[in-house]
């Protein structure tokens, strides 16, 4: 029987070990019928250089001239960008200026108004506190001594007038009544002069 290389044992073996796998069978007599620089640079994962691929000089520097393009029209557009947010940062300082402003007029506003709704007096009815007019003398109706001065005003108004300001009283208005149809006048039967002619008297 005659001896058997290497090459041939490994393939008897791998056979053998492959029965019923057609598949591996197949891949491992592809892969022995290919070279074995391919097969050592699949394994290797690299591709080889062909003197034939290169790029020329010319070549080389056009892809350089398009890189540097390609940057400087990506830097203009950062700078581009940098200035619109510049812009907009100007807006919006802007209008956080504006509403700072409008809410510092507000917050002042609704102080003011607070500070009147506590020095005014609470509304205690459906009618609201007026202030009572003051009570002065002309310059003819002054008195040249203290003596001879006439008082002015009512006390009793005064002092309701001022339990209503504190709010220990109600407002109030004195009630009007209105007649709902107009009054109808007649003379009565007792009064009444027939005959003025023959009156008793005359």
């Amino acid at each position: 029987m005659p001896s058997m290389t290497a090459l041939e044992r490994e393939a008897v073996w791998m056979e053998e070990m492959c029965t019923g796998r057609e598949d591996l069978l197949t891949d491992s007599k592809s892969d022995d019928d290919s070279d074995g620089g391919s097969s050592s640079e699949a394994l290797l994962g690299r591709k080889t250089v062909r003197a034939d691929g290169r790029k020329t000089r010319k070549q080389k520097q056009k892809q350089l001239e398009r890189r540097l393009q390609e940057e400087r029209k990506l830097l203009e557009k950062l700078e581009k960008q940098k200035l619109q947010d510049l812009y907009r940062l100007r807006s919006i300082n802007r209008e956080i200026r504006n509403q700072e402003r409008e809410l510092g007029d507000k917050q002042e506003a609704k102080k003011a108004k607070s500070v009147d709704q506590e020095l005014k007096p609470k509304r205690l009815s459906q009618y609201a506190y007026e202030e009572p007019d003051i009570d002065l003398q002309l310059s003819d109706e002054l008195a040249g001594s203290l003596r001879q001065l006439k008082p002015e005003g009512n006390l009793m108004r005064e002092r309701f007038k001022s339990l209503q300001k504190r709010g220990v009283v109600e407002t109030r208005k004195p009630a009007v009544s209105r007649r709902k149809y107009r009054l109808k006048e007649y003379t009565k039967r007792t009064h009444r002069i027939e005959d003025f002619d023959n009156m008793p008297g005359l």
